[in-house]
């Protein structure tokens, strides 16, 4: 178990390409950090980075304390899980588990047996009872000896049994340990990679995206075994995918990441109900949240936002939010996200007009595609379980409904650099402080609070 720690770690490839910029992040004992972002981001190359697969540029890499930058991958103390599997197919799955256990030739400090226990509380009797000087020397060499255990290099073979066999139980494959990969099936060979892993006495636990080969189905299967997994060995993970309901169901806390920079850091809660940025909003959840430019207007403490000709009061807890930050009224990309609007068949003060283009039917659920007057794109999400007669069968193409939202589903963001407005000053970012889970954020002023992100060109904006 242990502590892994990035500082200001930078990957710059032939001089030119920076792949990570200012990388700085502190992953707790135990804890289940899981890296996410669309390809190219930069998080598999963090990861190998951690590994000792990648060099680093700059910056410093620790894990339990120890300066890692210059240690080959195998003095890091790491076990790490590739996309590709990576199974020897000349070798059984019990070959194939046991490889790195045979390849360790490592001293090691292990404890007596029994019988050898006895055996040296013997001896040092013997010599005690002796009186000489020369005797109780001796005697005090083997009382330290026998406190520390002995010292032995690589592991026996009954100890690479022992080990093999446990791991497999974990997995359920031990019906498997005989058998070659190109016997078994993807899901069934993941599971030996992930046990291969496993059989180390590793300090950290690296995972680089290792569902992605799977179908849908086995994927849901291996992810929450990755669950159980965790729960039985209780290590420090780090954990990369692209899939971000992977990054919502496994991680204790998500690293969302975007062209080599963190665009934010926190709980899987924290990132889709208060993103700190568009590119967050709209990575984290599914469909992707809907966003319109507007107005919010500010008028005596009290707030609004004209759409689509609709004024849309933001009352409760966001209007309080805006208040208590005295945000001005100004244009804003306001953002809501599919599954907090709803279609009705009656109009009232604050819905608004659209047109269905498209249902999608996904069983529990259906992805309704709407069309406001002015040709604007929307997304809703309506579960099917408390829905009428009436209102599913008016889901049809050309149907003209009412669409509204709740302004507790309202997120209010810049347009020019696309930061969330009620976002706290010690929102984690690249350059943001380092909070981990139980501690208190430190004092930061929020002018001093950098942007997320690279900035944009003009030609971007």
């Amino acid at each position: 178990m242990a502590r892994v720690q990035l500082i200001d770690v930078k990957k710059i490839y032939q001089g030119k390409v920076t792949a990570v910029h200012d990388f700085n992040l502190d992953i707790a004992d135990k804890e289940f950090v899981v890296f996410v972002g669309p390809s190219g981001c930069g998080k598999s190359t963090t990861l190998r980075m951690v590994a000792g697969l990648e060099d680093i540029s700059e910056g410093e890499c620790y894990i339990d304390g120890v300066l890692v930058n210059d240690l080959l991958p195998k003095d890091r103390h790491i076990s790490m899980v590739f996309q590709n599997y990576a199974l020897y197919p000349h070798l059984t799955v019990f070959e194939n588990m046991a490889f790195p256990l045979r390849l360790d030739k490592s001293l090691r400090t292990i404890p007596w047996t029994e019988e050898e226990k006895a055996e040296l509380e013997a001896k040092i009797k013997k010599l005690e009872e002796a009186g000489d000087e020369k005797s109780k020397a001796k005697a005090e060499d083997l009382k330290q000896k026998l406190e520390k255990g002995h010292v032995v290099k690589g592991y026996t073979q009954d100890e690479v049994f022992e080990k093999v066999t446990e791991a497999a139980k974990v997995l359920d494959i031990t019906r498997f340990l005989t058998r070659k990969p190109k016997a078994l099936s993807g899901g069934q060979r993941q599971r030996v990679a992930i046990g291969r892993a496993m059989v180390k006495d590793c300090k950290v636990f690296l995972m680089d995206e290792p569902l992605s080969n799977l179908d849908a189905k086995l994927r849901n299967q291996m992810r929450a075994e990755i669950i159980l997994l965790r729960k039985r060995i209780n290590t420090t993970f780090i954990y990369v995918t692209h899939d971000q309901t992977e990054a919502m169901t496994l991680g204790d806390r998500i690293v969302c990441m975007r062209d080599g920079f963190i665009m934010q850091v926190g709980t899987p809660a924290q990132l889709f109900d208060m993103p700190d940025n568009l590119f967050v909003a709209q990575f984290i959840g599914a469909p992707m949240m809907n966003t319109f430019n507007t107005h919010l207007l500010e008028n005596g403490g009290k707030y609004s936002v004209e759409l689509f000709g609709v004024k849309i009061p933001v009352d409760g807890e966001k209007g309080k939010a805006l208040a208590e930050k005295k945000i001005p009224s100004q244009d804003i990309l306001l953002g809501v996200r599919p599954e907090h609007m709803t279609l009705k068949l009656k109009k009232d003060a604050s819905s608004i007009p659209v047109t269905i283009k498209v249902s999608e039917m996904m069983g529990s659920e259906i992805h309704v595609h709407v069309l406001t007057q002015d040709d604007t794109k929307i997304i809703v999400r309506m579960p099917t379980l408390n829905m009428s007669e009436e209102e599913k069968a008016a889901i049809i193409p050309g149907q003209e409904v009412f669409l509204s939202f709740e302004s507790k589903a309202m997120h209010f963001f810049n347009p020019e650099n696309e930061k969330n407005l009620l976002a706290g000053p010690n929102a984690v970012n690249s350059k943001g402080p380092i909070i981990l889970p139980g501690e208190k954020p430190q004092e930061q002023k929020e002018e001093e609070a950098p942007l997320c992100g690279p900035e944009k060109s003009e030609e971007e904006k």
